[in-house]
């Protein structure tokens, strides 16, 4: 089965993206916090707070998917869902993205300091950003709970909605390349 068969039956890819950056966002004030902790007592090097940008980095790259397939799917379920709730998830996911990326440029830069002695303050000033950017995420993950279950964002994709017949959806067996 080819991993983009998944999304041929009218159900979008939005959703399925949206976990990659909401997920991390969760994750890496906690790793953020455990590197932190590992270089302040010595555990690990500095060079551990790699791990801490590259989550970061995945984050970003994430959200900028869901964000672009966001703006697919604002389309489409404007025509069910008035304009309100839309914009603010859309307004939450921009400010997600920015405040994401500022955190991710500040974490980057740590990696060049690396033998300063203010870096270990950094990495608790990042740490902090990345539970600041926590929030952002939870408000974003809020906002788009309520299009779909609050103002029935999902309905824009029922086949009556999209002109598509209700067994779109792959016939027995294709699934079984």
């Amino acid at each position: 089965m080819n991993i983009f068969d998944l999304f041929k039956d009218g159900v979008p890819v939005h959703p399925a993206l949206v976990h990659v950056p909401l997920g991390l966002a969760m994750a890496v004030p906690l790793v953020a916090f455990l590197v932190t902790l590992g270089v302040w007592r010595g555990w690990f090097t500095p060079r551990a707070w790699l791990l801490v940008v590259v989550l970061q980095g995945v984050m970003l790259m994430g959200g900028a998917a869901a964000y672009n397939t966001g703006e697919k799917e604002g389309d489409l379920v404007g025509g069910i869902v008035d304009d309100a709730p839309i914009e603010a998830h859309e307004e939450a996911a921009g400010v997600f993205m920015i405040v994401g990326g500022a955190s991710f440029a500040f974490s980057l830069l740590l990696l060049f300091f690396e033998g300063s002695g203010l870096v270990k303050f950094g990495y608790l000033v990042a740490t902090a950003l990345a539970g600041v950017l926590l929030v952002f995420a939870a408000q974003v993950g809020h906002l788009g709970g309520r299009l779909v279950y609050i103002h029935g964002a999902a309905d824009a994709h029922k086949p009556e909605n999209t002109g598509q017949p209700e067994n779109a959806s792959p016939k027995k067996g294709d699934d079984e390349d």
